[in-house]
């Protein structure tokens, strides 16, 4: 038997039963194609026991594709309505739990009470499809914790996604790219038309999955990617070596140019992600 069968069915109907109209503003497009939510869980390698965060878990399809895996799955949900559709939905006996509320308290700080939830919880992964407008700040706030998802596997526009995996000289590399390349390895598992959303986006989504690296950065050089990365990305058109000057002596920043082999009038979206994690190193090394 298809343990997936039936999560969507007639979810159109029983939305629209219960008057309730997608916001565009939330960016609430509801996937509705099984095989798709099934590739999603695959694609993240979901097995049982894991446990795994989800944001933005509307009426539950994924939730329960997450939990028919054998997940333990927290969820975020922003929406009283969908959250109670969801609950009426999933067997209450199932391993899952749900918070209300936005997932993003500010840009820079998550909800405090997943905060909580996620610091007791131990090791997990993200599996989420992500709007558009929460997915950049999402992503970094998740990788910058001391506790981070050990893989997050999120379906997003296409755009977000192409930015995520961007390689270095594209116009589309930025400080998103580095910020979560210096943590996790991105790629792009499948592309998502725009036909298998209700209601139907105006454009494409794509599936990401970030596995964590190992022998990332400590905190210290952590810190100095993250003032690299604010400064350098703030003046992308001007040279790289005439944005970061001020943290630290010429000497330094014409060293290291020279080790790793940078043209004068580099810039900052040229750079490979180890001369990012290169730079960070060093920098954090010389303030020691």
């Amino acid at each position: 038997m298809n343990e997936f069968r039936g999560v969507t069915k007639g979810l159109r109907a029983l939305l629209a039963a219960r008057g309730f109209h997608p916001s565009r503003l939330r960016g609430q497009n509801f996937l509705l194609d099984e095989n798709i939510l099934r590739a999603i869980v695959r694609d993240a390698a979901v097995a049982p026991g894991d446990r795994v965060l989800e944001v933005g878990c509307g009426p539950g399809t994924l939730t329960q594709c997450l939990l028919d895996a054998g997940a333990e799955v927290l969820s975020v949900e922003i929406e009283p309505r969908l959250l109670e559709l969801a609950r009426e939905r999933i067997d209450p006996s199932a391993r899952w739990r749900c918070i209300e509320g936005d997932v993003l308290a500010s840009k820079s700080r998550l909800l405090p009470q997943l905060e909580e939830e996620l610091d007791a919880w131990g090791s997990y992964d993200l599996v989420a499809n992500l709007p558009y407008a929460i997915t950049t700040p999402l992503l970094v706030l998740l990788a910058a914790r001391a506790r981070s998802p050990r893989r997050m596997t999120v379906l997003v526009q296409l755009e977000a996604a192409e930015r995520l995996c961007a390689e270095p000289g594209s116009k589309i590399f930025g400080a998103a790219t580095v910020r979560l390349g210096a943590r996790y390895a991105t790629r792009m598992m499948r592309e998502v038309p725009r036909q298998v959303f209700w209601p139907r986006p105006q454009v494409d989504s794509a599936v990401v999955r970030l596995d964590q690296r190992v022998g990332g950065l400590d905190a210290a050089e952590a810190r100095a990617l993250e003032e690299l990365v604010t400064v350098a990305f703030a003046m992308r058109r001007k040279r790289f070596l005439r944005t970061v000057e001020e943290l630290a002596p010429a000497a330094f920043w014409s060293a290291l140019a020279a080790e790793r082999g940078w043209p004068d009038g580099v810039r900052p979206e040229q750079l490979a992600l180890e001369d990012w994690l290169s730079a960070a190193r060093r920098l954090a090394a010389l303030r020691t």
